[in-house]
Parts: structure tokens; sequence; C-alpha cells
């Protein structure tokens, strides 16, 4: 059985670009994940999500907008995706995930490594 996509680790990547300054791969990965359940719990719509990305790139290199604002709401998006992973998750603790791991079938592989090798999908290289 193929596992479903980590929409949530997806998404914290995503979040990890924005806060290093990286806005066009944040905005590639809010992309690939802005149909989520976890995405929509928070933004409501990629137009939204992707506008948050935007104003906080121009604060940082138009000193445009404010700052307060912008870290409450990054704040306030970081902590519905942890409130969701815990309403999906619990807060059991995993000694061993080897088993959550499921092997992508030959289709997705293939997907995978276009979306790397450029060509395919928000990341043509």
């Amino acid at each position: 059985m193929q596992a479903a996509p980590a929409y949530e680790g997806m998404y914290l990547h995503g979040i990890l670009h924005r806060i290093e300054g990286d806005y066009d791969n944040a905005r590639a990965w809010y992309g690939d994940v802005a149909g989520s359940e976890v995405f929509g719990k928070v933004w409501g719509s990629k137009e939204e999500g992707v506008g948050f990305i935007g104003r906080v790139e121009g604060l940082w290199k138009r000193k445009e907008g404010d700052r307060g604002v912008l870290e409450r709401e990054s704040l306030r998006e970081i902590r519905t995706v942890v409130e969701w992973c815990v309403e999906r998750f619990g807060k059991g603790v995993f000694t061993d995930a080897t088993r959550a791991w499921v092997q992508p079938d030959e289709a997705h592989q293939k997907m995978g490594q276009d979306m790397v090798s450029g060509g395919k999908g928000y990341r043509e290289f």
C-alpha cells in the first residue's frame, strides 16, 4: 500500500525555507501542500499562505510591513501546524519508526526523481 504524502512534514519544510529567507523555495513547498487539510486549517487558501511569504520577504528586503504583526502571524502558523499534528498523531513517543516508512511504488519514485532533477512540477531548475 502506498502511503499518503506527509503534508505536515512538507509544510514544515516550507516554513523552514521561509524562516531561512529562501522565499522562492518556500513558495514552492507551500504550493505543494496548498490543498492539504493542515494548510487549509492555517491559511484557508494558497493565496493567503503565499501572500504571507511575500509580506515576510517585503519586511526583510524592502523594510516594508510591521515586524511584530508578522512575528505573531508566524507564531500562529507554527502553533496551528503543531496543534494539528498533535490532534492527528497524539503525543506518544516513537522509539522505532522504521515501520512507518513505506517504499514508494515505481510511479511515485519517477515523480520524485523528475522533481529533483528538474523539468517537472513546481521545481523547474
